[in-house]
């Protein structure tokens, strides 16, 4: 899908047909970015029909391509791609565990000095940036391959903080 340069376009001055359509529908939105849920562009077009019917909005076109990139631009939404885990873990599960995990410590008599926590990360240490500027006239940047060596990296200490273990690396 090609970009579009917000600067150049005529877009961000003109209003949207139905501003309380528009508004419930970019309510929805951030509502549903705070949460973590991703969303796509078909997703979106469903959203704004039910929110249409729901409100009783009666509007002569329909939810096209164009509507679709003019809501975008308006609200300054773009497209990313989708990286960690933040939001991978349920609440149920760490629940669960937290109620093991106190159990286990009452029923062993364990302080806090003789609880660690290990974490590992991986450093890409000849990894280079997968995006870059472009200026206003550039549509598409040669692309290159990724190097993908790295170092693994375990890091521990114990719950009171009072020792920390050297990192612990492995390279490829």
């Amino acid at each position: 899908m090609e970009e579009y340069n917000i600067a150049s376009t005529n877009l961000k001055k003109k209003k949207p047909k139905s501003g309380q359509l528009d508004s419930a529908l970019y309510l929805w939105f951030s509502d549903k970015i705070f949460e973590g849920k991703p969303i796509t562009r078909l997703i979106i077009v469903e959203q704004a029909k039910q929110v249409q019917q729901n409100l009783n909005i009666d509007l002569a076109g329909k939810f096209s391509e164009g509507w679709l990139r003019h809501f975008k631009i308006i609200h300054g939404i773009r497209k990313l791609d989708i990286s960690g885990e933040l939001k991978s873990v349920g609440i149920a599960a760490t629940e669960e565990l937290k109620v093991k995990f106190k159990s286990i410590v009452s029923e062993n008599g364990l302080t806090p000095c003789q609880i660690y926590n290990p974490d590992e990360t991986d450093l890409l240490w000849r990894c280079l940036s997968n995006s870059t500027l472009v200026g206003g006239d550039e549509k598409n940047v040669k692309g290159f391959k990724k190097n993908k060596d790295q170092l693994t990296v375990l890091q521990c200490s114990n719950s009171s903080e009072n020792h920390k273990l050297v990192p612990f690396m492995i390279g490829k």
